[in-house]
């Protein structure tokens, strides 16, 4: 690349640094010719934690992330037109993390001599630098210390099937649903002939694609390995493409391409993408794809369904929608209201987690059983088979858990979490490991059983291994972190509580002896004013609820409708009727523009689309 080309690449980067952008043009060039551009292949460490800050960097093109030593993960990421290492190095300290080339990038790099040599003949630099360094300050103070990471900018997809090609107009398709986003696809064919053998020439080329696309898709052919190899090294992220019906080897051993692209990205960057020719041929064998094939996500896509091909878009663009239902006994009906006024809006549900209640109404929703079917399901589950209604002896639970099961079982049949249309989760609690259990994979039926397994009313699900699960509700009931541990993009979230203090009018000391409680049962009197098994459950539902609405994400849309309060937590005949408010109050909301606007991430994603 000569130097006009370098200093167009310095001018964009500038421009997109607050403070810099401003600067008078003389003075803008003395800081260019005084910076060295630099090349950082994908995986190099430009700044070392500890190391002397004796230099200061801008990205012109490329992603980096910041990583500290001794806590995983990754902190912060670092995008075109931002600085690295400013802090540490206008405070003369060393480096406090470590930055990671995450894909081939360039930089320019300024020394602290060059700058001492700039900052005598431009001044007005040092203003610009201090804006750029304030900006960056007022970003990140109040973000939450859990990384939200950006939209890839550029994304290489690898066919990993035998055929080692995609569908035909596979890319036509996506390109379609990523629209109105300026999408470019390369392949060897849009190389410029003088640059198709030269792998720093191709680099270039894409770097100067990039700047003029809002998405670069890179589409790759398993047998060109040197222009893979440099798609790969170009990217941001990683989408394998596998069709559902190859009988070739089906979920078979990664090739060796596969391999060394996987090693390439990390786990929250790579995706699986498994089609199929007809939206209606059932959904099976994922596990087996999935298998040695450690991805963030994967996405079932029927060729014959643009809408798969518009949802897979918002995943690559950050604004995927997200469903998160809370638990709640039989408040979760209102889940189901809900929606069904996000199906009448027009409003995508492009994945859809919960816990306790919520699990098993977003395992309706992701089966693609329509809220109207799942509210007919529940009331013959709880009201015709009566399965919360089956006293046992009280050993392991209060309720015999088997008319349940077996109603679990006839409604989601041998269904895999993997196999499912729509991206799926439940939450339980794992006592054996003291953890939040996220279930991603296996049957979909135990899924929802161990996230309904309400202590003492229902005995714990236990798993192949051992594992002991009670209902999520115990460490998440509203597992709205989860859904953005997941994805990017808004969230509608629904949870539950009640108005008012709760409070009894009996004592302590008037709580009833055993042959009382005896007696009331056998007569079936009223019980007295005093915290009954179950409220005190739902009241623990409801106020773990409320502290995650204190904690509220500026892209998710926290619904709390405004349900009765005298509904009992298993009271299953106000089921229909408390889907019916919460579908007006989701309606009326809607209609007033109460949605989510999207991440910041993406200037694109201001609010939803009908579609």
């Amino acid at each position: 690349m000569g130097s006009t080309d370098t200093e167009a690449q310095a001018r964009y980067a500038f421009a997109s640094v607050p403070g810099l952008a401003e600067l008078p043009e003389a003075d803008r060039r003395r800081f260019e010719e005084r910076s060295v551009r630099l090349r950082v292949p994908r995986g190099t460490v430009l700044v070392r934690q500890g190391d002397p800050a004796d230099e200061l960097y801008i990205v012109l093109a490329g992603r980096f992330v910041v990583t500290l030593a001794g806590r995983p993960g990754v902190i912060a990421e670092i995008g075109p037109g931002e600085p690295i290492g400013e802090l540490a190095f206008f405070g003369k300290g060393t480096r406090t993390a470590n930055v990671v080339a995450a894909r081939d990038s360039d930089v320019l790099m300024l020394t602290r001599d060059a700058y001492s040599d700039v900052m005598r003949q431009a001044p007005s630099i040092l203003a610009g630098i201090l804006t750029s360094v304030a900006a960056r300050l007022a970003a990140v103070t109040p973000a939450s210390p859990t990384l939200r990471g950006r939209p890839a900018r550029t994304v290489a997809i690898l066919p990993i099937d035998p055929t080692g090609r995609l569908p035909p107009d596979f890319l036509k398709r996506l390109t379609r649903g990523l629209a109105p986003r300026r999408v470019v696809v390369i392949s060897r064919e849009a190389i410029p002939a003088v640059e198709a053998n030269d792998e720093t020439a191709i680099a270039d080329f894409l770097t100067a694609v990039e700047k003029t696309a809002d998405i670069v898709i890179l589409a790759i052919n398993p047998e060109e390995r040197e222009l893979a190899s440099t798609f790969l090294n170009c990217a941001d992220d990683l989408l394998l493409v596998a069709s559902a019906e190859d009988s070739g080897r089906p979920g078979g051993e990664p090739s060796q391409l596969e391999r060394d692209a996987m090693n390439l990205f990390t786990a929250e960057r790579r995706t699986l993408i498994v089609y199929r020719a007809r939206g209606d041929s059932p959904i099976t064998g994922t596990d087996r794809w999935l298998a040695g094939r450690d991805v963030a996500l994967h996405h079932h896509l029927a060729l014959d369904r643009q809408a798969d091909f518009d949802r897979l878009a918002r995943f690559l663009a950050g604004t995927a929608v997200g469903l998160v239902l809370g638990g709640g006994g039989v408040f979760g009906c209102a889940h189901l209201g809900v929606a069904k006024a996000m199906k009448v809006a027009g409003i995508p549900i492009d994945f859809v987690g919960g816990t306790s209640v919520g699990a098993a109404m977003a395992a309706g929703l992701a089966v693609g059983l329509h809220p109207d079917e799942i509210l007919d399901r529940t009331e013959e589950t709880f009201l015709r088979n009566r399965a919360m209604r089956r006293i046992t002896v009280p050993i392991y639970s209060l309720l015999d858990h088997r008319a349940f099961d077996k109603a679990l079982q006839r409604h989601y049949g041998e269904r895999r979490v993997e196999d499912l249309p729509l991206n799926c989760f439940t939450v339980s609690a794992n006592l054996t490991s003291r953890r939040i259990h996220v279930h991603r994979s296996g049957f979909l039926w135990e899924a929802v059983r161990a996230s309904t397994a309400i202590p003492g009313i229902l005995p714990p699900f236990i798993t192949k291994d051992g594992d002991v699960l009670v209902d999520g509700a115990l460490v998440d009931n509203v597992p709205v972190d989860v859904m953005r541990d997941l994805k990017l993009g808004p969230n509608v979230v629904v949870l539950f509580r009640q108005a008012g203090d709760w409070r009894v009018t009996r004592g302590y000391a008037e709580l009833p002896s055993r042959g009382a409680l005896l007696r009331n049962l056998f007569l079936r009197r009223r019980t007295m004013d005093y915290p009954t098994l179950v409220s005190i459950i739902m009241r623990g539902m409801f106020l773990t609820s409320e502290s995650i609405q204190r904690m509220s994400h500026p892209g998710d849309m926290f619904v709390t409708p405004a349900l009765p309060v005298d509904v009992k937590l298993l009271d299953w005949r106000r089921g229909r009727e408390l889907a019916g408010i919460a579908y007006l109050q989701m309606t009326e909301l809607l209609a007033q523009g109460e949605f989510p606007q999207g991440d910041a991430t993406d200037p694109l994603a201001a609010g939803f689309v009908a579609t």
